[in-house]
């Protein structure tokens, strides 16, 4: 059963990981001199990140700047990550649930002029304690100094992925039982360190929690590059770069606190292609067999759209 389930799970993300992540290239500015609409932001331009409305309107990022470090006067571009799970429909014929406990570790962004920059920006580098985003909330992680970038149009951003955490529901299919329980996916897409242990690239677990837990060690390829998104592991190093659908102009003069968020929408971002010729499969659930042939084929792991909204641009 765990050779066959092991092999299973690495299909599942060999053939899946990262497949409808960034469907939608997202950018750090608007070209009208306007806030984007954000689901971070009240009707009446306050932000909140658990419902709590700032008490003077400022935008996240004017409230977290106290603790980048920066002396009055500097400026700042705060970038934060978080899941957006604003209902949608769908037409694609599927299944779908929104995944739970979704965490990414992100350590690093650069700001380029073009995809294949010589000499990109560094916004931030959190070194060997990478910035753990949930997606259930607004994550500040990272903090860009505006006089640390050089003054120019950006048109791309680089960023380091160190590893990935969700759970869904599901049926897992043994001896003719189905077993309904929890499929939890780590995936480190770096070379890192999770829970105190360390992962190489491409290294995970799936754990199955139900009458009985099971977590199961996986290896699976890095995922291929996708329409619009650069991805590649450098030396351990994985690496997604990625257009931003308006550039950002940066003044390295410009002393004023800017923010940029970038959306993941997971609403029903797990996404499978149900699967009734066998007897004990249901509609809506993900049902999981214990060879390939049985297990219903996951089109979405996760996350089904990526968009960005930011402060006025820089002038």
């Amino acid at each position: 059963m765990k050779l066959n389930v092991i092999k299973l799970m690495a299909v599942c993300w060999g053939t899946a990981a990262m497949a409808g992540c960034f469907t939608h290239g997202g950018g750090i500015g608007n070209n009208n001199n306007q806030p984007q609409p954000d689901s971070g932001v009240a009707s009446d331009g306050q932000v909140s990140t658990d419902g709590q409305v700032v008490s003077d309107g400022a935008p996240l990022a004017d409230a977290a700047v106290t603790e980048d470090g920066s002396a009055p006067g500097e400026g700042t571009i705060s970038i934060y990550l978080t899941g957006d799970m604003t209902p949608k429909t769908f037409n694609d014929g599927l299944s779908g649930q929104t995944p739970t406990d979704y965490v990414i570790a992100i350590s690093e962004h650069w700001a380029m002029t073009s995809l294949n920059d010589p000499s990109p920006a560094l916004c931030f580098d959190t070194g060997p304690s990478p910035v753990e985003a949930d997606l259930s909330t607004d994550t500040l992680v990272g903090v860009c100094q505006t006089a640390s970038l050089p003054s120019a149009v950006y048109t791309h951003g680089r960023t380091k992925v160190e590893w990935v955490t969700y759970k869904v529901n599901g049926t897992l299919h043994y001896s003719g039982m189905p077993l309904a329980g929890t499929f939890t996916f780590f995936r480190a897409f770096s070379d890192t360190t999770y829970l105190g242990e360390p992962y190489l690239a491409g290294e995970g677990t799936v754990r199955f929690d139900g009458i009985t837990t099971v977590e199961i060690p996986l290896a699976v390829d890095p995922p291929l590059s996708l329409p619009g998104v650069h991805t590649e592991t450098v030396a351990g190093e994985f690496w997604m770069s990625f257009p931003y659908s308006q550039p950002l102009a940066v003044d390295q003069t410009n002393t004023q606190h800017h923010w940029a968020r970038a959306h993941w929408e997971i609403f029903e971002g797990f996404r499978w292609q149900d699967d009734l010729q066998h007897a004990l499969n249901q509609v809506g659930v993900w049902d999981v067999g214990v060879s390939v042939a049985e297990t219903e084929a996951v089109l979405f792991p996760g996350v089904t759209g990526f968009h960005t909204t930011a402060s006025t641009v820089m002038p």
